[in-house]
């Protein structure tokens, strides 16, 4: 937590109609968050200057709280690595973590991206990357290979690997689990 109640650079009624980026970006030229963009760090020059801000949230960002005039702020450190090296990020773009490592913020690992390129290095969760499957391709290819019309049935397959009949189906017509 960073605490700037008695900031004489920013005025109240400013504070007030700053957006976050904008209230970052004002930090920034005021030297009172100061950014090391090549290792991704953020420190602040009033409080413990020599160690990183940042704490990981629930979705594995790394933030921290600023307290400024009376107005909380909790800011995306990639956002401010962003800020501080490129400017105002575009309306209707996000920053993206190029390795997916939402924790990574040097800015070699940053980009401006649009939603969809921004999703397109989201995790996977077709097939075995499922935390909830419960078969992977080894799976997939021994049912392939024990299904014998009228001697092995889809019932008999799905009991023995614990799924449904209509999956093993699936499976061996190829319509899921496809090589």
């Amino acid at each position: 937590m960073l605490s700037y109640h008695n900031d004489k650079t920013l005025k109240d009624d400013m504070v007030e109609k700053m957006k976050p980026d904008d209230l970052c970006v004002e930090l920034i030229k005021n030297n009172i968050l100061k950014v090391n963009s090549n290792k991704g760090l953020v420190y602040t020059s009033r409080y413990l200057p020599n160690i990183p801000r940042g704490t990981k949230n629930l979705k594995g960002y790394l933030v921290c709280t600023l307290h400024l005039k009376g107005k909380r702020i909790q800011a995306k450190l990639h956002r401010v690595v962003w800020l501080a090296c490129n400017g105002k990020i575009p309306i209707g773009f996000v920053i993206d973590h190029i390795n997916g490592i939402k924790s990574d913020n040097r800015i070699e690992n940053l980009r401006l991206a649009d939603p969809k390129l921004n999703s397109s290095n989201r995790r996977s969760y077709v097939g075995s990357n499922n935390p909830s499957a419960k078969i992977n391709m080894e799976i997939v290819k021994k049912i392939r290979t024990e299904y014998r019309p009228r001697i092995i049935s889809y019932p008999k397959l799905a009991e023995k690997y614990k799924v449904s009949s209509s999956l093993v189906e699936k499976i061996v017509k190829g319509v899921l689990w496809k090589s």
